[in-house]
């Protein structure tokens, strides 16, 4: 399924996040991903909006924007409600390396199917975001 719908951002992210403070894979992913969806939310808005569908979310006449927010909405509280960390601290993550993992995030070759073209800037803001 990867190869099919490509990684992207979140992953590029995720893999500086395991690598540097040993976190596993899928909580690295769910550390950044709300944030990476809001990015990507730009371009991606009737998708989100499918997302929210999935969790049962009435969406219908909803204005695209508000329906994307709500798959984000509900993909947080996923994360939330499995129990998994919510913030980049809470796993050790310094905020002195984001810069640096964003250099690094921006050489992952995951991120080259992400559907918004990312710049150093973007990835450093979603870290703090995250933080």
């Amino acid at each position: 399924s990867f190869s099919n719908a490509g990684l992207g951002l979140c992953h590029a992210m995720a893999h500086q996040i395991g690598a540097r403070y040993r976190v596993p894979h899928g909580t690295a992913n769910a550390l950044v991903l709300p944030e990476v969806m809001r990015f990507n939310g730009l371009v991606r808005q009737e998708r989100l909006g499918q997302i929210a569908r999935a969790f049962q979310q009435r969406i219908d006449n909803l204005d695209p924007k508000i329906a994307a927010l709500k798959g984000i909405e509900v993909v947080q509280e996923l994360i939330t409600d499995v129990g998994l960390p919510n913030r980049l601290r809470e796993v050790g993550v310094q905020e002195a390396d984001f810069e640096k993992m964003a250099r690094q995030a921006l050489e992952d070759p995951t991120i080259r199917t992400n559907p918004r073209t990312v710049f150093l800037e973007d990835v450093i803001a979603i870290y703090q975001h995250c933080f």
